[in-house]
């Protein structure tokens, strides 16, 4: 397994210094050294789960009072907090196995009341670099730099391997992370379908929609922008299409009908007289439909 943009293992004096790789996006992942950690050498879920959360924010403070609450809400608290200390320090040597006794981890990090994963640590975490490819490609995209943009963004789409820690779907601590996550991806392959458009690459623009959609079949932004770009490649027949596909789901799983503004932008593709459409109709921004190439009807 390759460890891009880091070095590789050296020694100082006794201590060896390692790297790691996490992966959080889909199924959890831990590389050491270029070597995965297998699934038996977890002592507990509980402990796997306390790494889990000081990757997901590394450099925060996680408190006793906090992993009591999230992983072990029905233990008297006193033996929870012990229960912690102890698969703190097996997690220290299963990520340092030459750790000695006395020796301070380069990874988990003891502060007053809680523990947090070194900032400074040598350490590949896909959110991380999810988050980073993102930053990168909306600064290029708001310089109009479309190329650039999309490789920053296509770097993203290659991270996002599936929902944050989708092995832990029913662990209430990891809804509103994942829900986060979820909504950075569909924002990222919002924007990236937009910087297609705009080198008028529709096809690969509405591939990216129907993605987006296949995560999350009920945003109705999404069909918006999957209808605007069949509206431009030409192709008012699809684009009436994936209107009539919108209203279809949101009556059968939602029971309601598309909003006043999906349906004013139906009504603009079915008379043809779609024009400078901004992010009122596609909440996108800096979209304005002078800048694509014209429509081909």
């Amino acid at each position: 397994m390759d460890f891009p943009c880091l070095e590789k293992k050296v020694g100082i004096m006794k201590k060896s210094i390692y790297l790691l790789r996490v992966h959080l996006l889909g199924r959890f992942q831990l590389w050491r050294d270029g070597e995965l950690i297998s699934s038996d050498t977890w002592h507990a879920e509980k402990s796997k789960s306390i790494l889990k959360l000081l990757f997901s924010e590394r450099g925060r403070v996680y408190t006793h009072e906090e992993f009591i609450s999230d992983l072990f809400p029905d233990l008297d608290p006193d033996k929870a907090a012990l229960d912690i200390r102890v698969r703190v320090c097996e997690l220290r040597r299963i990520l340092e196995p030459t750790l000695e006794r006395r020796e301070h981890s380069q990874f988990i990090l003891t502060t007053h009341g809680g523990y947090y994963f070194n900032p400074d640590a040598h350490c590949w975490i896909d959110l991380e670099e999810f988050a980073e490819h993102c930053k990168k490609a909306f600064e290029l995209e708001r310089h109009g730099r479309w190329t650039h943009a999309i490789r920053n963004y296509e770097a993203a789409d290659q991270l996002y391997q599936g929902d944050y820690l989708a092995e832990d779907r029913y662990e209430e601590w990891a809804i509103a992370p994942r829900e986060r996550w979820r909504e950075a991806y569909l924002i990222a392959l919002s924007h990236l379908a937009d910087c297609y458009a705009h080198l008028g690459h529709y096809e690969m623009a509405i591939g990216c929609c129907r993605r987006a959609l296949c995560t999350a079949p009920d945003r109705e932004d999404c069909y918006r922008q999957l209808m605007f770009y069949h509206y431009l490649e030409g192709n008012q027949t699809e684009a009436l299409k994936a209107f009539e596909q919108c209203r279809e789901h949101l009556q059968h799983s939602l029971a309601q009908e598309p909003s006043d503004i999906t349906q004013k932008f139906y009504e603009q593709i079915l008379h043809r007289s779609v024009s400078h459409q901004g992010n009122g109709i596609l909440a996108l921004p800096q979209m304005q439909f002078a800048d694509y190439p014209v429509p081909r009807f």
